[in-house]
């Protein structure tokens, strides 16, 4: 275990569930920050940006533990808002043409609707909402999006400034990762060969997948928050906070 802090040595005993950290508290000036909250299986990931100009001001990388709200005192800090990113697979996609949202002036197909609500959040956004806003901002052809809970594993499709597809399937094995990516893309008429495949922190673990689904696309790229002063220590560092990253854009 990695455990990198700027406080002082003596509170490292208070912070046992953290793996890494890094902040300036004369920075912090809560309720001027936003906090977002991503939960991997092997992590939980804290980051604070300012509100008005998105900057990042703070992360933390903990262990994964149930009760994160009881043992972290930012979870109990009066940020201007605490944020879940939510990777409910209880989600679908509305068309523009039937539902007024908030992308139709961006000509986007479809958005995504989700009942969700984390009693330890003051708010919380959808993982694919923040891959779509992610995604309008560069608007690229045959973009597939694919990140994991468990063993469901969910698929966005997009194409230039459309939402083609979005959804979750249970699968076993690298094939059938394969049969629903490539399947999304021949139902769009999308070829294989121009699809760039654009993969999640949760799936980099699965080194056999990642080598597995590879050749099958013309460009595979994973998905990572770059920002100065990275801590090299931290392994994956930018991977693990691109998800929290993806939810500020929906602010």
């Amino acid at each position: 275990m990695v455990l990198i802090s700027n406080l002082a040595m003596q509170e490292i005993s208070n912070k046992q569930h953290l793996l890494a950290e890094h902040y300036s508290e004369k920075d912090l000036v809560p309720s001027l920050c936003d906090m977002y909250v991503s939960h991997y299986t092997d992590c939980a990931v804290l980051v604070v940006f300012s509100s008005r100009d998105k900057n990042l001001l703070a992360y933390k990388i903990a262990n994964p533990i149930d009760q994160l709200a009881m043992v972290e005192p930012w979870m109990k800090t009066d940020f201007n808002q605490i944020i879940t990113v939510s990777f409910t697979t209880d989600f679908f996609v509305t068309p523009a043409a039937f539902a007024a949202n908030a992308y139709n002036h961006q000509k986007l197909s479809g958005q995504v609707m989700v009942d969700y609500e984390d009693p330890n959040s003051s708010a919380s956004v959808h993982y694919l909402n923040g891959l779509i806003i992610f995604h309008l901002l560069k608007k690229q052809a045959s973009q597939l999006y694919l990140y994991r809970t468990g063993n469901q594993y969910s698929i966005l499709l997009m194409n230039f400034d459309q939402c083609l597809l979005a959804n979750t399937y249970q699968c076993d094995s690298e094939t059938e990762v394969l049969y629903f990516l490539l399947n999304a893309l021949q139902i769009s008429d999308l070829l294989p060969s121009d699809a760039t495949l654009n993969l999640d922190y949760s799936i980099l673990r699965q080194t056999e997948m990642v080598k597995f689904l590879s050749p099958h696309f013309s460009k595979n790229v994973v998905l990572n928050y770059a920002f100065e002063h990275v801590n090299p220590a931290v392994p994956d560092l930018q991977e693990k906070l691109f998800a929290c990253y993806a939810a500020s854009l929906c602010a």
